[in-house]
């Protein structure tokens, strides 16, 4: 189960994946483990897009572990600065991440 601050961070990096989607806004207050994992995956899957998704994964995952799966979960929690702080302006990162992941996201929620 997310708490309602790990659900709007989740939000948060969906968005800067993605962009603002209301359809995927919508389902907030239904974001669950599947939504955790469909977005890690979709973050894994773009960390060569742009460099500063590079920077922003680096930033939650600390100490430059190894990515496993289950960590954004456990790095929502301070993740909000850092998505903040985050400037994703590859537009063609945007345009891929929600070609290939929107679809994913939304059927999570159900």
């Amino acid at each position: 189960m997310l708490s309602e601050q790990q659900k709007n961070d989740l939000l948060s990096l969906i968005v800067l994946f993605v962009g603002n989607d209301p359809s995927i806004a919508a389902r907030k207050s239904d974001f669950n483990s599947r939504t955790v994992y469909a977005v890690e995956r979709m973050i894994e899957a773009n960390i060569d897009c742009n460099g500063n998704i590079k920077e922003l994964v680096s930033n939650l995952v600390s100490g430059g572990r190894s990515l496993s799966r289950g960590w954004l979960k456990h790095a929502l929690g301070g993740a909000k600065e850092i998505i903040q702080r985050s400037e994703l302006n590859g537009y063609g990162c945007l345009v891929v991440a929600k070609s290939n992941w929107k679809t994913e996201i939304l059927y999570s929620v159900y």
